[in-house]
């Protein structure tokens, strides 16, 4: 017997990255870790950078690196609205190397939280592939 089902969106700024029929998914909030199943209970939280996981059913799961965001729960759908989001067996390593460096040196030349958070998501994208 299937498990029930919720619809599951996660987009940034600039497109939807994932729109379909999913069992759970489970992420970092800024009150710890939550999980979301169908039919949920209403929830408005802020997302942490993270690696998500979803489950679409039948053992059929996958991760995906959140760069922070919002998540809104409700009417058997969730809503992760991302600054960015990438599926996990997508990040390469030469990517992720520029990508770092050029931070790091934003983060020296300014005391900035963009940068630092970005560090961290890179730094997350780098332990999938360690």
């Amino acid at each position: 017997m299937a498990n029930e089902t919720f619809n599951l969106v996660i987009a940034n700024p600039e497109l939807v990255l994932f729109d379909e029929e999913v069992e759970s998914l489970t992420l970092r909030s800024a009150l710890g870790d939550a999980a979301f199943l169908a039919h949920h209970a209403p929830f408005v939280g802020e997302v942490e950078v993270c690696l998500g996981t979803v489950v679409r059913g039948q053992g059929d799961s996958f991760q995906i690196v959140i760069d922070g965001g919002l998540v809104r729960a409700g009417g058997n759908r969730v809503v992760v609205l991302a600054n960015d989001a990438q599926l996990a067996s997508d990040v390469e390593q030469e990517s992720l190397r520029r990508r770092r460096q050029r931070y790091e040196e934003r983060l020296e030349e300014l005391d900035d939280a963009i940068a630092e958070s970005e560090l961290r998501s890179l730094e997350l994208r780098g332990s999938l592939i360690d």
